[in-house]
């Protein structure tokens, strides 16, 4: 069965609120660079982006946007920025300028078209491009601080820099500068995120400064989410899986970061890479990208709710997979889901009702291929049961575990796990109540049939006057519901 998580209540219910935490921004920039945050007058003899020296003719300028020392050439536009209640023309690079012209402006930029050229990405007799421009624009920032990443070694877990040198402080402060300008520019910008994200190194460039000992390691994790939003995809995932074994350190990272100014991005960078794996169906072939989803499964559980959804939502679209399915059960994979349940009924942690879905969903998926059940069935699946219990208006999750009994019913071992447990049957009871939901007692009273093949089982049902009961359902006004309890008053009579 395939369910269309769009149209579904438990799973929306906690979904709109978890897109708002991945969009929402934990690093606070202005628009305009204040001047005691200007790179120093003294630190540079050249334009960042033309390269010409400086001099009394050609002088240096500050752009307002990003802060960095430019040529009059090269800052020879202003823009309009809106600060509070008032409008104000500030001075403009011709790198910001690129990025933050709308597409219908197909000015050449002279500046950014020189870096451009340098960089032997276009040749002055190419037809000129706009789009190009921008793009020219983000290699240029992307460049400014990977050339500042070059100093940092990620092998040495000592890797900082030598601030009392000069050349080092100036590079960091460029670096500092270029991240900030390129947040801003990002930051719900569907374009800009794009041009960033296909620039080449940035991956890597961002992963080394993040988890590097620098001040400025809060401000790569926030351009990596933000460029995550809507743009990342299967190139994180290179035959190498170098980035991804990146991405594996951030659970831990966060773990162990002790600088909330670092931790917060990484946990939106988080929240919106599995949101995206959540959205495009993002279908994972190795295991090395499974093992990432449980283990942030394993590191969060109830401690962060909203990354154990996304984890469990993005592993509940790949378990088609069988393979994957035999790596999640030997991994101790189904182990978690039902911590998690047994979290949810024993823990004073609210837990999404989205992260029950998927959770339940997974063991309904997982018990489908019977190759699977006796594998699940050595857990305790009690915590499984009173979920129905503890969520009456929360039918899909009702019907995922009314599923997995359907499931594991084929199998005659389980007769003895269900009367030992002495937790079935008051659920299939509790679920006849007003409070829940036809569609829900439908499916009840087929299990109720399915169970009927179990001597125990049945005759525990009939010294509990469930035929009784039965028979007045069968009395009900509701077609549907008449038929099944007849069905299942017959069987239980066999």
């Amino acid at each position: 069965m395939q369910i269309n998580y769009e149209e579904n209540e438990d799973y929306l219910e906690d979904m709109n609120e978890i897109r708002e935490l991945g969009s929402k921004p934990t690093v606070t920039i202005a628009a305009i660079v204040s001047k005691d945050e200007w790179l120093p007058d003294d630190s540079l003899q050249n334009c960042l982006i033309c390269s010409s020296v400086f001099t009394t003719t050609k002088r240096r300028h500050h752009c307002r946007f990003c802060g960095l020392l430019i040529c009059s050439s090269c800052t020879s536009k202003s823009l309009d920025f809106n600060l509070g209640k008032t409008t104000q023309p500030a001075r403009i690079c011709d790198g910001c300028r690129a990025l933050l012209s709308n597409d219908s402006n197909t000015e050449k930029i002279p500046g950014i078209m020189d870096v451009a050229i340098r960089e032997g990405l276009y040749s002055p007799d190419e037809e000129y491009d706009v789009a190009k421009q921008k793009r020219y624009a983000g290699v240029y920032f992307v460049n400014l601080v990977h050339d500042f990443s070059k100093y940092i070694s990620v092998a040495d877990p000592n890797n900082e820099i030598e601030e009392n040198e000069t050349t080092n402080q100036t590079n960091f402060k460029i670096q500092r500068l270029s991240l900030q300008t390129l947040i801003k520019l990002t930051y719900n910008n569907e374009r800009n995120q794009e041009i960033i994200r296909t620039t080449p190194n940035i991956f890597d460039t961002l992963f080394t400064v993040a988890f590097s000992h620098h001040q400025s390691k809060h401000l790569a994790l926030e351009l990596l989410a933000n460029i995550s939003i809507t743009t990342i995809s299967n190139d994180l995932f290179d035959p190498n899986l170098r980035l991804l074994s990146q991405m594996k350190k951030i659970p831990n990272f966060i773990l162990n970061c002790k600088d909330e100014t670092a931790q917060k991005p990484s946990i939106r960078f988080l929240y919106n890479y599995l949101q995206f794996c959540l959205d495009e169906r993002l279908e994972f072939i190795e295991e090395a990208e499974f093992s990432f989803l449980l283990r942030i499964v394993s590191v969060y559980k109830t401690q962060n709710p909203v990354l154990t959804t996304l984890a469990l939502g993005s592993i509940s679209i790949i378990l088609s997979n069988k393979k994957l399915q035999h790596f999640m059960i030997s991994t101790g994979g189904i182990g978690l889901i039902f911590q998690i349940l047994s979290d949810f009924i024993h823990s004073e942690t609210r837990i999404p009702l989205s992260c029950l879905f998927f959770a339940t969903k997974i063991l309904w998926d997982l018990v489908e291929n019977d190759e699977n059940v006796d594998s699940i069935l050595i857990y305790d699946i009690r915590p499984l049961l009173r979920i129905v219990l503890e969520v009456p208006n929360a039918p899909q999750i009702i019907h995922h575990v009314l599923n997995f009994i359907m499931g594991v019913s084929k199998f005659p071992s389980i007769e003895k796990r269900f009367s030992e447990d002495a937790c079935l049957v008051p659920v299939i009871f509790a679920i006849f109540q007003p409070k829940f939901p036809k569609a829900t007692k439908l499916k009840a009273l087929k299990v109720v049939s399915k169970l009927a093949n179990f001597v125990h089982l049945k005759k525990f049902l009939i010294e509990n006057q469930f035929i009784n009961f039965l028979t007045v359902l069968s009395s009900s006004n509701d077609s549907g519901i008449q038929r099944l309890a007849a069905e299942a008053i017959q069987e239980l009579k066999k």
